[in-house]
């Protein structure tokens, strides 16, 4: 499962005890014209977005990356195929960030039918509230970017 996060989410995530910081080599310079990038999601999302990510950390399987256009409390969670867009709103501040993301994981683990992780401390959490069903994610998100750019 990946993160893509503006700052404010990362440094949320990053109060976990579990988190650990991987600011990585995820791009390799070729020469003075051309960025190799290794890490096929950041490719992946290049090309889906045209926007360059950066490594952020980890927590287990989790993967963090860095999306500076990303609004501040906004956030993706990509899990193979399926992108699931959130909003951290008021209600989620009284909640602890691990209690959140275990909340989040979970949900997401049993939409698709996923056997609960042993890499994220176990706590249950109401429904985080998702803004768009599943399969408009993505769509929205590149609506939201042309907007940004036009």
């Amino acid at each position: 499962m990946t993160i893509v996060a503006n700052t404010y989410m990362l440094n949320l995530f990053r109060q976990i005890d579990l988190f650990k910081l991987n600011l990585g080599k995820s791009l390799t310079p070729i020469n003075d014209d051309k960025i190799n990038i290794k890490d096929p999601f950041m490719l992946k999302y290049l090309n889906m977005t045209g926007k360059q990510i950066l490594t952020y950390g980890t927590i287990g399987k989790l993967i963090f990356y860095q999306d500076y256009t990303l609004p501040q409390k906004e956030f993706y969670i990509f899990n193979d195929e399926s992108i699931y867009g959130l909003v951290y709103t008021d209600s989620d501040t009284k909640n602890s960030p691990q209690s959140y993301l275990v909340s989040i994981v979970q949900e997401i683990n049993e939409k698709e039918g996923i056997k609960e992780s042993s890499d994220i401390v176990k706590e249950k959490k109401k429904n985080p509230d998702m803004k768009l069903p599943i399969d408009q994610y993505i769509e929205e998100m590149l609506k939201k970017r042309k907007m940004g750019n036009a």
